[in-house]
């Protein structure tokens, strides 16, 4: 199993190192993670959990008959 270092995750996700630290945070963590030492720790993500963060994000188009109708259009009057 490979680990990859922020940067390396930030850049096979298409993200920036601040949104993949936000992506590991400590209160609601998105991604599984690695956190070593003491102090200033260091991150590692493991591949596998890059690929499971991106099939849990892929978002699939609903059917037709699915779908929430849209809402009614409401009239906005010219208030002049």
């Amino acid at each position: 199993m490979k680990h990859l270092t922020v940067p390396q995750a930030a850049e096979r996700l298409g993200l920036s190192k601040t949104a993949v630290y936000q992506l590991c945070s400590r209160d609601k963590p998105a991604i599984r993670h690695l956190r070593l030492g003491a102090g200033r720790v260091m991150i590692r993500i493991p591949t596998e959990a890059i690929d499971e963060y991106l099939e849990a994000a892929m978002v699939t188009p609903l059917e037709r008959e699915e779908r929430r109708p849209d809402p009614p259009l409401r009239c906005i009057r010219d208030r002049r």
